[in-house]
């Protein structure tokens, strides 16, 4: 079931992405959160070393307790996030591109709310993987905030 999730996450990428010879910034983001969503259950080492690896993040906030937040590079034309959890393997991924948030609500099954807060996401199941999401609009720009957890 969960190997069917990632082929899912997978074929987002072919859905979307690449095909045109310079990769667009939602190519960009739609690898990096593929990417991520292999590695959320290999450990939060795993996770920290490939955006690490990948150059364009810079680390903006961390949160020993909670989790470190990962800021795309300012000489790129999109506003991006990865959060890092530190007490659970898992991450959050912020965007003001609604690709990867539409998906998940077109291919997935609503399953319920859940609340942290003030924020209320909306839960999301693809092939028995939970995906928290919400939508919000800050000063006219809106982000789509996705999280997700691995349960094994």
């Amino acid at each position: 079931m969960k190997k069917n999730a990632i082929l899912l996450i997978t074929l987002l990428i072919v859905n979307f992405g690449f095909s045109q010879n310079k990769p667009t910034i939602t190519d960009v983001e739609i690898e990096i959160f593929s990417s991520m969503f292999k590695l959320k259950c290999k450990g939060n080492n795993a996770m920290h070393s490939y955006i690490n690896n990948l150059g364009i993040f810079y680390m903006a906030e961390n949160n020993n307790s909670q989790y470190s937040t990962y800021k795309l590079e300012s000489k790129y034309s999109a506003i991006m996030s990865v959060s890092i959890y530190n007490d659970i393997p898992g991450f959050r991924f912020e965007t003001t591109k609604p690709n990867i948030y539409d998906y998940l609500i077109e291919s997935g099954t609503f399953k319920e709310t859940h609340r942290e807060g003030k924020v209320l996401f909306l839960v999301y199941t693809i092939e028995g993987e939970d995906f928290l999401l919400n939508k919000s609009d800050y000063k006219g720009t809106t982000y789509y905030l996705i999280d997700t957890y691995c349960y094994d």
